[in-house]
């Protein structure tokens, strides 16, 4: 008589060949080949403990938690021989991607990962703000370079009005990710954190008095780009003793001011202060 399929949520265990353990990247961290690499070095069997899997209704296992275990037996050239799992089924992916946040909230995990996750369990304000970015044409996978997002914590922190401002600032957001995009385009320095954190306090608090065109015009041929943008703001930051986003305003607020005898907007520590 075949064993009955377990209820949704409710885990067996069960021992299943390493590579036969699959890995969707939707709802796991990229795989660090140095973290493979020193766990193989040292591999001990007894002490790889259990593998947490989802049993997906096509029949495939996909691994929420230990995929670098899993991946190093295989470069041991263990792949055919078992490893102890803690099986799910019956698992959407939305609750794939809470297992695996629940199963790594002891562990130190990168913001950008932690949203990702967030978005498919369906958090509001994690779509919410990866809708903007996608919009923009900005990926948000964990990858860095040309075209990938990473400064999520500091957009959230503009998103909930940055301890200053009412929570739910999706329309300042939109501007500040447009801003970024139009001034730079899809360059990774562009959508650093001080950048992202400080322009979106300048957006925040001059709202539509700010001229934006002139404010992409000034970012954009600014000296050094984004990194000298940010340059700037760092050596203000030791100069005034302040937070680096107060810093990155200030200087920004300059530019936008800059060659104006009219039309000027006040100056950023006037109405910080």
């Amino acid at each position: 008589m075949p064993t009955p399929k377990p209820e949704p949520n409710q885990p067996v265990l069960k021992q299943l060949r390493a590579d036969h353990l699959g890995v969707d990247p939707q709802v796991q961290r990229s795989l660090d080949p140095n973290r493979v690499r020193k766990i193989a070095d040292k591999l001990k069997r007894d002490a790889l403990g259990t593998i947490i899997v989802s049993l997906r209704d096509d029949g495939t296992y996909h691994i929420v938690d230990g995929q670098h275990r899993a991946a190093a037996m295989k470069q041991c050239g263990l792949g055919d021989e078992m490893m102890d799992c803690k099986v799910f089924s019956g698992l959407s992916l939305s609750e794939e991607a809470e297992l695996f946040r629940l199963y790594n909230d002891t562990r130190q995990m990168r913001p950008v990962i932690k949203f990702r996750v967030r978005v498919i369990e369906g958090d509001e304000t994690a779509v919410l703000l990866h809708s903007i970015l996608d919009d923009y044409g900005w990926k948000v996978t964990g990858a860095s370079g040309n075209g990938f997002f990473l400064a999520v914590n500091a957009l959230e922190k503009i998103y909930d009005g940055a301890g200053r401002w009412d929570g739910g600032q999706a329309a300042a957001c939109d501007t500040l990710i447009n801003v970024l995009t139009t001034a730079w385009g899809h360059n990774k320095d562009g959508v650093r954190a001080e950048l992202v954190e400080g322009i979106g306090l300048v957006i925040l608090q001059y709202g539509e008095t700010l001229d934006f065109r002139k404010l992409c015009v000034e970012l954009g041929r600014h000296d050094g780009g984004p990194v000298g943008v940010i340059g700037d703001a760092r050596q203000l930051k030791k100069l005034r003793s302040c937070r680096v986003g107060d810093a990155m305003a200030e200087v920004v607020v300059s530019m936008v001011n800059k060659g104006r005898k009219t039309r000027k907007i006040p100056d950023w520590r006037l109405v910080a202060a």
